[in-house]
């Protein structure tokens, strides 16, 4: 091969590659080229807050523009290599009530993104002293500890006593209200008869008497007033004959009695506010809801009389759940409605509640009792109100106590336990035990009943301050002081509470309790064989 021929081959391969020159520029009529943009595909960087919990500022929910959720927002921050990034987010004008998750948008000018979402809980709107919100509470009562009679009452979110949401409290058990009656009956069902004698007397209140239309009549308020504190009585010894004595009759007395009351006394027209009758619609509630609570559970009710019946004790609800302050335009609740008559009362509808399945009405047992350890009970387990209530103030105060019992008694049966609650150092045993040494000790009322409360003492009970008569609360005639601490004995049967009671009060003395406002006969429903 002639070495021009390979030369060429040489020349053209050479082309080929690129090759035969050092420069890296363009030859004569090439073309320039540059190095490629890297794209921007990292995503900025963001940091949001932790979750947050508001209290509502409108009846709809929290409000965007207000100051802690402008905070809130401006506490969201975001970084890129850019240097450049924007921050967005799907806040509503109004945030309404429950949990709202709350995405925040970062973005750069290429278009990469970040997310990060958070909690926001609109609690409910704290409402007014008396509609307070659903995990609020109205807490009422006399401002300082004695000698004075200044009112006032303060809206506290129940959730921050750390027990849970107010919510959080409903009726899991229907069947059950503050005793499992069946397990009782069996219990029983081995006693002798001076057993039943001592722990189930039917025999201090007349048994079998029927009402008329006349006895309910609402021509006469002082007559239907005294016709409801009958009522209380009378179903209290007829439910103890009927499920403890196994007495057929009662029952059927209790559903004619329950039946006139509930097509002649329709409670519409009720005073309770100024009428005589407002104490007992209050003081009778508890033990006419059990009673009828009893009767629901052992006999079947033609649907006619059942509805008629629950009308009536959902008007007679309606009478005391709805503030008397309405009536005569005040702002908070009346003073009636925070001593023992509005325990009872709150007591009566928590029991309405389990008995009807209605949560509203079963948390506003569970609001009064947080409401009583909070404001009303001092730091020694005195009562405020009724510790200034002169020479029954000991008396009273007792009285008031079971109810506060009843509460938790009420509330352990739905799985709550109220009893363990525990407010500023202030428990129900802190209570249990002062009123059970001051009645070794009268001197640790007189302290408090030397200052004079004329909203709840009449003058002579007053007058005697430093004599506690227990005036209609004689322990040899009527026990009913001691009744309701058979519940909390039957539930804690070693605690040191127990053990005090026992000892200043010997259950061989001691029998045949009758409480008619709290809750009835209960020794039948709680002591021991």
């Amino acid at each position: 091969m002639n070495k021009s021929y390979l030369l060429l081959i040489a020349s053209v391969l050479l082309a080929a590659c690129g090759g035969g020159s050092e420069s890296n520029g363009p030859s004569d009529g090439g073309v320039e080229t540059t190095p490629p943009i890297t794209k921007d595909t990292s995503a900025p960087t963001i940091t949001a807050p932790s979750d947050l919990v508001v209290d509502a500022d409108t009846q709809s929910g929290m409000t965007a523009s207000s100051q802690q959720i402008v905070d809130f927002i401006n506490s969201v921050t975001a970084t890129d290599n850019s240097g450049t990034v924007t921050i967005s987010h799907n806040i509503p004008q109004v945030i309404p009530f429950g949990t709202f998750e709350a995405v925040f948008t970062a973005a750069d000018p290429s278009g990469n993104k970040a997310t990060a979402s958070v909690e926001i809980f609109v609690d409910e709107f704290p409402g007014t002293f008396l509609e307070p919100g659903s995990n609020w509470v109205a807490v009422c009562g006399l401002e300082g500890e004695v000698n004075n009679t200044d009112y006032g009452c303060e809206l506290k979110k129940f959730s921050n006593y750390g027990y849970g949401r107010l919510t959080d409290y409903t009726v899991v058990n229907s069947a059950v209200l503050h005793v499992d009656e069946r397990a009782r009956q069996l219990e029983l069902s081995s006693a002798t008869e001076q057993q039943m004698f001592e722990l189930c007397p039917v025999d201090l209140f007349p048994i079998g008497r029927l009402v008329s239309s006349s006895d309910v009549s609402q021509n006469n308020t002082e007559v239907f007033s005294n016709g409801l504190s009958e009522l209380s009585n009378s179903m209290t010894f007829e439910r103890v004959n009927a499920v403890y004595r196994a007495e057929q009759s009662s029952f059927d007395t209790m559903l004619s009695n329950f039946s006139v009351w509930a097509n002649y006394a329709p409670m519409s027209d009720i005073d309770a506010v100024d009428g005589v009758e407002r104490v007992n619609l209050r003081y009778a509630l508890p033990s006419t809801v059990i009673a009828w609570h009893s009767l629901k559970s052992h006999r079947d009710i033609e649907l006619p009389q059942l509805e008629a019946i629950q009308n009536f004790f959902e008007q007679w609800a309606q009478k005391i759940y709805v503030s008397q302050a309405h009536a005569i335009g005040s702002d908070m609740p009346t003073l009636l409605e925070q001593g023992n008559i509005g325990w009872l009362g709150d007591l009566g509808l928590m029991m309405l509640g389990v008995t009807e399945n209605n949560d509203d009405y079963f948390r506003r047992g569970i609001a009064r009792y947080f409401m009583i350890l909070d404001k009303q009970v001092r730091a020694d387990g005195s009562i405020v109100f009724e510790s200034q209530r002169g020479d029954s103030a000991l008396g009273y105060s007792t009285s008031a106590l079971a109810s506060v019992i009843m509460m938790a008694e009420v509330a352990a049966m739905q799985g709550y336990d109220l009893y363990s609650v525990e407010i500023d150092g202030k428990s129900i045993e802190t209570m249990i035990d002062f009123n059970l040494r001051a009645y070794s000790d009268n001197e640790l009322y007189h302290q408090y009943t030397q200052y004079q409360n004329p909203f709840f003492a009449s003058p002579e009970q007053l007058k005697n301050w430093n004599n506690q008569t227990y005036e209609n609360f004689d322990l040899e005639t009527n026990q009913f002081l001691l009744s309701a601490l058979e519940a909390y004995k039957r539930r804690f049967p070693n605690s040191a509470m127990t053990a005090l009671a026992k000892s200043m009060f010997p259950e061989s003395e001691y029998v045949r309790f009758v409480e008619t406002s709290n809750g009835g006969i209960h020794t039948c429903d709680y002591r021991k064989l």
